[in-house]
């Protein structure tokens, strides 16, 4: 049954079970395609999810400054010009929609603690892809692509440190381009 807000008459969102593990009921669990779960573009200083951070859709419609554009459900995207001086992430991220890619790094990252998988599951979708100057540091982080390459760095990607980190994908562990 349906709940409308009374004020407005607007529907008001159903309660969705989670589908994931609830790490202690904190998660982020974006629905649609298109959606993406983090974009940083600025600089900015701490980032601290305190759980799971999932996409379930793939490439759609969204609106960017007045403009409909088709991106893709990507978990976390830190695009040029973007830094983030501390990114924690409690519960990894997870995405579940063909042709995405659950974090994509084109700009800087100080520091990151993500407990838990960086884990790509849909088809033809990439775990971390470092481009266009992208300079993260991922040292302890666990990489997984269920159908494609779990690691990317393009021509223009570093990354500082890599101690410890571990790349399984059906397309490669970490490809260089």
């Amino acid at each position: 049954m349906m709940e409308y807000n009374m004020t407005d008459q607007t529907p008001m969102a159903e309660e969705v079970p989670p589908a994931f593990p609830s790490h202690n009921g904190r998660q982020i669990v974006l629905e649609f395609s298109g959606s993406i779960g983090i974009q940083v573009s600025k600089p900015v200083g701490t980032i601290e999810v305190k759980g799971l951070l999932s996409t379930r859709g793939s490439e759609g419609g969204t609106l960017v400054k007045g403009v409909i554009m088709t991106l893709p459900a990507n978990g976390v995207s830190v695009k040029p010009g973007g830094v983030i001086q501390k990114l924690i992430l409690a519960g990894g991220i997870v995405t579940n929609g063909d042709n995405v890619t659950s974090f994509e790094i084109e700009g800087e990252i100080g520091e990151i603690s993500i407990q838990g998988d960086i884990a790509a599951n849909g088809l033809d979708s990439t775990g971390v892809a470092i481009s266009a100057g992208g300079q993260p540091p991922l040292s302890h982080v666990s990489v997984l692509s269920k159908h494609g390459g779990a690691v990317r760095i393009g021509k223009l990607g570093t990354v500082t440190d890599q101690n410890g980190l571990v790349a399984n994908g059906a397309k490669g562990g970490i490809v260089k381009e």
